[in-house]
């Protein structure tokens, strides 16, 4: 097995206004995933969320891994998000 730490992560700049800085310095936005190579396959683990991935997508995400709107990164963080979202929605309890 193969495996390389990779920092998911709001590219940062000058212009950023307050808002987007608490967003850009946000655990949300910025976190570490690891990419994994086995005989199984290819996969992105991050937030507790394993994801099987191409081969050339995952080349893409440790080339590229900034969550802009047009990145694999973003695209692997929303799913990501909506798995954990939806894990969380069988764990809730109705009151009563």
């Amino acid at each position: 097995m193969q495996y390389e730490s990779i920092f998911f992560s709001v590219p940062k700049g000058a212009l950023i206004d307050e808002l987007d800085d608490e967003i850009t310095q946000s655990t949300e936005w910025n976190y570490h995933a690891i990419a994994i190579q086995d005989q199984t396959g290819y996969y992105l683990w991050g937030k507790g969320v394993s994801l099987k991935i191409s081969p050339s997508d995952l080349i893409e995400v440790i080339k590229y891994p900034y969550l802009t709107t047009d990145s694999m990164a973003f695209k692997f963080h929303q799913q990501i998000n909506i798995i954990r979202n939806l894990s969380n929605i069988g764990s809730m309890h109705i009151a009563k």
